[in-house]
């Protein structure tokens, strides 16, 4: 069971929501106590440190994601709409309306077809009427009972096929008045503390799917997650903003988008190549503590620090 909590000893929001876009595995939580004595925890891919359910290829690779600012953001997404969920129940109206139109087409198809599958059963009664006085054989009987057979088989499945239409027409109108009851319901409750079994089981049924990419930037993994919410469009995921850069020690890796300094140009270059600060500082001949400056913005390289230009 992905979403039981039988065992667990911590309480995560997300549990058996988040897949990874590397492998499909599920992401299980992992804490980490910092040196600082600050208690974090993870959402990593189960591949990642469980030998007896890598794939095919191996460990994963896929980055971990923060867990406490994904749990808030979700939790964020989810309160704003239950707190303002008439844009969505806007759109659900707009689509009922435009069935209900066409819904009453498909009753009035469903009527016709009712009437020839009665027109069936009199022609039916019809035949074994004109086999009855003789007018009929044994063989011209069974070829009229087939062909009548056959046309009524294909009459039901269309008749089928429509009641199925209007039926979900009505059950999508069913709940969406049920799903305004609740959402009022629910809009009262969260200005009251919500327990954690209550926030777990929204997230349930409002959260269809968490996933979980590992791209590269300047060299620099990144988790680049995306979560499909059931108030969403069909298929429509969301992409989330996250600090989810971190390095061993738990600290967000600073990737310079706008290269604005001179540091900021060595920092991008040196991530690019997968370079430690140490590495680049001996390659240039400086102190580690240097190249942090530079890479922060507090001091730039002097003349000395600089290759000398090509002669013409």
């Amino acid at each position: 069971m992905l979403f039981g909590v039988r065992g667990a000893r911590n309480q995560y929001l997300l549990r058996g929501l988040i897949k990874c876009g590397l492998c499909g595995k599920t992401y299980i939580r992992v804490a980490a106590n910092r040196p600082n004595g600050k208690r974090e925890f993870y959402y990593r891919c189960n591949a990642t440190h469980s030998p007896q359910i890598y794939s095919v290829h191996g460990k994963c690779t896929s980055k971990a994601v923060r867990g406490d600012f994904l749990e808030q953001q979700v939790w964020s997404d989810i309160e704003t709409f239950l707190r303002n969920p008439e844009p969505v129940l806007a759109q659900l109206h707009a689509r009922l309306e435009g069935d209900a139109k066409g819904t009453e087409q498909i009753r009035k198809q469903v009527a016709r077809l009712e009437g020839l599958l009665e027109q069936k059963a009199t022609e039916r009664s019809r035949v074994a009427s004109l086999y009855r006085r003789g007018r009929l054989s044994d063989v011209e009987l069974d070829a009229q009972m087939d062909e009548i057979g056959k046309e009524e088989t294909a009459l039901d499945a269309q008749f089928g096929e429509l009641r199925i239409r209007v039926t979900g027409v009505d059950s999508i109108s069913d709940s969406v008045k049920s799903a305004e009851e609740l959402l009022g319901r629910l809009r009262k409750r969260l200005d009251q503390p919500l327990s954690w079994e209550v926030k777990r089981r929204l997230v349930e049924v409002l959260v269809a799917g968490i996933r979980v990419d590992t791209v590269e930037e300047c060299g620099v993994k990144q988790a680049a997650t995306r979560v499909t919410y059931r108030f969403n469009q069909p298929g429509h995921a969301m992409p989330l903003v996250l600090s989810e850069s971190y390095n061993a020690t738990g600290r967000v890796v600073r990737i310079p988008v706008e290269l604005k300094t001179i540091g900021d140009h060595i920092r991008r270059r040196r991530l690019a190549l997968k370079l430690l600060q140490k590495d680049v500082a001996a390659q240039i001949g400086v102190e580690n503590s240097c190249l942090r400056y530079w890479e922060g913005n507090t001091s730039t390289p002097g003349f000395a620090t600089c290759p000398p230009s090509s002669s013409s």
